[in-house]
């Protein structure tokens, strides 16, 4: 009934550092595609408070998205990895095409929000490219979704684990 205290601080520290990445590598996409002209000093903040509900963001935390900021994008994952394994052991176990996948959800998100439908199309065509099986799905075919929808076949956005083993 009650959740061991170890096992809910590492679900506590697995959830906000998948927050942390989300808002650094979203905070790329809009830096990148230039969805924020004129600056967007104030991205990170608001984003990091719809996502962890912290605003501002606390000096930890904030220094753990610089660093993910820092880095290009394969870095970036890797960061998010290694952090992952420290915090949360088991994560060894996700098919590793999740953590190539990933990033492109967070990218696509981002699109979407931004209006960028042509923008997300392309990215879902580069998760396409690396698990083909994406859009073999005969109810949504791997179509980026409206955000809040999920598809009841596969699990569009984020597909179920024989999909993600599933090699074509």
């Amino acid at each position: 009934m009650l959740m061991p205290t170890s096992e809910m601080k590492s679900r506590l520290a697995t959830r906000t550092e998948i927050g942390l990445y989300q808002v650094a590598e979203s905070a790329m996409v809009v830096r990148q595609r230039g969805y924020l002209p004129g600056g967007s000093d104030w991205y990170v903040p608001w984003l990091a408070g719809l996502r962890l509900g912290e605003s501002p963001l606390d000096p930890v935390h904030r220094r753990r998205v610089e660093a993910y900021l820092a880095k290009k994008d394969k870095a970036r994952r890797l960061a998010l990895t290694d952090v992952l394994v420290s915090v949360l052991p088991e994560s060894r176990r996700a098919p590793l095409v999740l953590f190539l996948l990933f990033p492109l959800a967070v990218q696509i998100a981002t699109a979407k929000a931004f209006g960028d439908d042509a923008g997300a199309a392309r990215l879902r065509g580069m998760q396409v490219d690396l698990l083909p099986i994406i859009s073999a799905c005969r109810e949504c075919e791997g179509e980026v979704l409206e955000p809040g929808r999920t598809c009841r076949s596969c699990s569009n956005p984020l597909w179920k684990t024989e999909l993600l083993n599933a090699v074509e």
